[in-house]
C-alpha cells in the first residue's frame, strides 16, 4: 500500500514509448522490461573493456518483478527491444548476458 505522506521512488518512462505502444511496436511488457533495465543501468558500476556501462539481469529476476511465468515472453520482449535499437546484448558462452542500454 502506498503511504501518501511519504515520498515514493518511481520509474521514469520515455514519452515516446506511448507512441510506440499505440503503433503496436512495443508491448507493456517491453516497456516494463526496458524500464527495469534502465533503472538498474543508472546505478550499475559494471563496465566492459572499453569503459561502457552494462547490466546483468536474469530472466528469472524479470519474470518475478513482472509476475510473468513464461521465459518466452521475456525473451520475445528482449528481442523486440534489440530490434528497436533500445538495448544491445553481448553473450559469452558460460557467462551471464551483458545488456547495454
Amino acid at each position: 500500500m502506498l503511504d501518501k505522506n511519504k515520498q515514493q521512488p518511481f520509474y521514469q518512462v520515455p514519452k515516446a514509448f506511448g507512441n510506440l505502444l499505440e503503433e503496436g511496436k512495443m508491448s507493456l511488457i517491453d516497456i516494463w522490461i526496458y524500464t527495469i533495465m534502465y533503472d538498474t543501468y543508472k546505478i550499475t558500476t559494471l563496465r566492459d573493456e572499453q569503459g561502457n556501462k552494462y547490466i546483468k539481469i536474469s530472466y528469472e529476476t524479470l519474470m518475478k518483478k513482472l509476475n510473468v511465468n513464461s521465459r518466452k515472453t521475456i525473451s520475445n520482449s528482449i528481442k523486440n527491444l534489440i530490434n528497436l535499437g533500445l538495448i544491445k546484448i553481448e553473450t559469452t558462452k558460460g557467462k551471464s548476458t551483458k545488456y547495454f542500454i
